[in-house]
């Protein structure tokens, strides 16, 4: 039954609060529905609502029974945190049928026609890790695909966009990859450095869009065609010390990946280095706390980045 009407603040940073009255109060579904329509640029499926209760603990809200609480814990005096960057567990209503994401139908779950509910941040980085695997495998097609299914649960999501951008530009979908580049950057994405030295984008890298989208993120780069390759022939000249050198006594150099000091998790750092996560100390001290867990060691990445 609706209730009567309601006022709720809603802070979604520190500089950012607003306040919102409803005539009637909403439900739980009907609010979120409500910020998705309303801050679509502030509220990400990876928000969690908070409030602060009568002694001054931070309470989650995210479900119907929480929901409620929440206005008798407050008396109606509500101010609601909305982090973006942390995981809100939540349902995501999704219509199964002709127009569902691939990844619904590829789980064989036969209820066309009928709404399911489903874990909407779970979906989101399982579509995630599904299409890094596809970079693994070379199989770029299939990538796109999964993250365009992301992105009809989330179409905000900055990281999504910049590895559909990689992608496009792998298979040689030029305009495409150059209209994802920009939507990432609009929603957010701003490692110009890893975008600029991305082999993904080397496809895209001759364009003036691409040139131009960098420029607006402070750089000064610009595209240079690479000289074509010369052979050069070397040869090692004896000295009075050492009149003879033999080949078995040339020096050996050898390639060292970086992350192999940490090699424990070199395969994990070298998927969160393409995802633009560039502080190996700090990556290597998430996933020793999250035991090796991608999931989590990206959302706190995240959330360590907008401090």
């Amino acid at each position: 039954t609706k209730q009567h009407m309601s006022v709720i603040k809603l802070q979604f940073a520190s500089n950012n609060i607003r306040r919102v009255r409803f005539e009637e109060r909403p439900t739980f579904e009907e609010f979120v529905t409500f910020l998705e329509e309303r801050y679509p640029q502030l509220y990400q499926p990876s928000s969690v609502l908070t409030y602060i209760d009568e002694d001054n603990d931070r309470i989650i809200v995210s479900t119907q029974e929480e929901w409620a609480e929440m206005f008798n814990a407050t008396f109606g005096n509500i101010k609601l945190h909305i982090d973006t960057e942390q995981a809100r567990f939540g349902l995501i209503r999704v219509p199964l049928g002709r127009e569902s994401p691939l990844f619904l139908r590829r789980c064989s779950l036969n209820l066309a026609g009928s709404p399911f509910n489903m874990n909407k941040r779970a979906m989101v980085l399982h579509l995630h890790q599904l299409a890094l695997n596809c970079f693994e495998t070379k199989e770029y097609t299939e990538g796109i695909g999964h993250l365009n299914d992301l992105l009809n649960i989330s179409p905000n999501d900055p990281i999504a966009q910049y590895n559909l951008a990689c992608l496009e530009a792998l298979v040689g979908n030029v305009e495409e990859a150059v209209g994802f580049l920009s939507r990432c950057v609009a929603a957010g994405y701003c490692n110009v450095d890893h975008m600029i030295g991305d082999s993904d984008l080397d496809n895209i890298k001759h364009t003036a869009e691409f040139e131009e989208i960098v420029k607006n993120l402070g750089s000064d780069w610009r595209y240079q065609k690479e000289p074509a390759n010369e052979t050069v022939t070397l040869e090692l000249i004896p000295n009075e010390n050492n009149p003879k050198i033999e080949e078995n006594d040339a020096p050996i150099i050898e390639d060292v990946d970086p992350v192999e000091e940490y090699h424990q998790w070199g395969q994990e750092l070298k998927v969160l280095n393409e995802m633009g996560f560039q502080n190996t100390e700090h990556l290597v001290q998430l996933l020793e706390r999250f035991e090796g867990d991608l999931s989590a060691t990206i959302s706190e990445a995240l959330q360590f980045n907008t401090r």
